[in-house]
């Protein structure tokens, strides 16, 4: 995963949403990952997943826990990926 890229989100519940990691969320990723015996760079599934979870607790966007949120997503990725879909950017997370 490139740092501070943007990713896209795509919610099971239809929503979309964009954002950038945060220095701090990507900092928080490779806290959690490094518990799972897993490098950011070697785990971008899961580190895209936390980083964007971390930057949207960080903003008050999520108040869930992990677990529950990460089962709201359909995708994640590069928002300039073909396979991604259109993201609607403003469109906010189920969470709360």
């Amino acid at each position: 995963m490139a740092l501070t890229k943007e990713i896209s989100i795509n919610y099971t519940n239809g929503s979309t949403q964009r954002l950038t990691p945060t220095m701090a969320a990507l900092a928080k990723a490779e806290i959690h990952l490094a518990k799972e015996g897993l490098a950011l760079q070697d785990a971008s599934i899961n580190g895209m997943l936390y980083a964007a979870y971390a930057t949207l607790r960080a903003t008050g966007d999520v108040a869930m826990p992990y677990e529950r949120w990460m089962e709201t997503i359909e995708s994640i990725g590069d928002p300039g990926d073909p396979d991604d879909g259109e993201a609607d950017e403003g469109k906010a997370s189920p969470a709360a």
